[in-house]
């Protein structure tokens, strides 16, 4: 074994940088496992349909893992515990990053034809084929369990008893990245909702769901922001990096969650909205008629009814006011959103500069000795 002299002369971050790598042998071995079956399924499915399971998968696919392991086996991991920001951005990659870039790749099927076809037929197609199991998933994988999952998962490892029990406890904190990750594949099924699933809502339903999933965090990185005390303990006594307090880390923490936060809702609404409102906007996937089928349908149709022309363009009209309508909608909502979070900003700066303001004239009126000058 290798004696690791230490130099006293480092500061914590070259300290961390240093001694993080040294990652337990089976995160690598199970990553390159994971992707391995991964890849043998891709190659199977690419072979049979090209035109659905493109090389674009198989990177997104590979892109989130890797971000995976920089989340949980890099230096990163070792300076979020001394850094509120380095633990935010763990945090950010955990729940908004690395779940939908791994979604796009489709994994749930394409592992299941990874993996060998005696596990696949003799295992696991009776296990997910049992009746209550099927139950569970439908009501694991409604919306609306999804939304508050996420929310709440993201609430409650933020308190501060939460947090500083995964600060002081490997286990706990390990605990806690599996409920981000858990959570977050369920908030991020819907809005990517990766074939052959099926949607349980409309489309149009995600706009208010990721909406509301960005106000709550708009509020908690608000407060991480504004707030005027170090809210987690342990970063109060941590070695110092960056040149920043434990005040301007936190603050940074708090806007790291906030931009790049808010960017990972909006970015994907932006895409369904715009999906949504352009022309072709039913339903994109294997399921579509083919071109000939499609061409053979309109000639059909359009022979059928001497009355096809004047129906179609009047329902193209009808379309063109509904989507209108929906752009409408979508820009009210937005500039909503904008404006509730430009309200908590508002409601946070006030709220903590009168609780600074009111802790300052108490601690004042208690400093000893001020009162009786006062009296004389």
């Amino acid at each position: 074994m290798s004696h690791v002299v230490e130099n006293p002369n480092l500061n914590p971050v070259a300290e961390a940088l240093r001694g993080s790598w040294g990652v337990s042998p089976w995160i690598p071995s199970l990553a390159l496992l994971t992707f391995l079956i991964y890849a043998r399924g891709w190659w199977k499915l690419h072979q049979r349909r090209r035109d659905v399971f493109g090389f674009r998968h198989l990177l997104c696919f590979l892109a989130g893992a890797t971000l995976l392991f920089v989340a949980i086996a890099s230096p990163l991991h070792e300076l979020g515990e001394i850094s509120l920001m380095a633990h935010m951005i763990q945090h950010v990659l955990l729940m908004m990053v690395i779940p939908p870039v791994i979604l796009l790749g489709a994994p749930h099927l394409v592992l299941l034809f990874g993996l060998p076809d005696a596990m696949l037929h003799g295992l696991l197609r009776p296990f997910l084929g049992w009746t209550p199991l099927k139950k569970l998933v439908l009501i694991l994988f409604h919306p609306v369990n999804c939304w508050l999952a996420f929310v709440g998962t993201t609430l409650a490892w933020h308190t501060p008893v939460m947090f500083e029990l995964a600060l002081r406890s490997e286990l706990w904190h390990a605990v806690e990245h599996i409920c981000f990750l858990v959570t977050a594949f369920l908030f991020w099924w819907p809005v990517v909702q990766p074939w052959p699933s099926r949607a349980r809502w409309s489309r149009w339903a995600m706009i208010p769901y990721l909406l509301l999933a960005d106000l709550q965090n708009t509020a908690l990185s608000a407060f991480l922001i504004f707030c005027d005390r170090v809210v987690y303990p342990t970063y109060a006594t941590a070695p110092r990096i960056f040149g920043m307090s434990a005040l301007e880390d936190q603050a940074a923490a708090g806007a790291i969650m906030w931009v790049p936060g808010s960017c990972a809702f909006l970015i994907p609404l932006t895409f369904i909205s715009i999906r949504l409102m352009s022309p072709s906007r039913g339903a994109v996937g294997p399921s579509d008629p083919s071109p000939f089928s499609q061409r053979s349908l309109d000639c059909l149709s359009t022979t059928a009814d001497p009355l096809a022309s004047p129906v179609q363009r009047m329902l193209r009209t009808v379309g063109t006011f509904a989507v209108s309508r929906f752009a409408t909608i979508v820009l009210r909502a937005v500039f909503l959103q904008s404006c509730v979070n430009n309200l908590v900003v508002f409601c946070g700066k006030q709220y903590f500069r009168h609780h600074r303001a009111f802790g300052t004239r108490v601690a004042l009126s208690l400093r000893p000795g001020e009162g009786d000058e006062r009296d004389e």
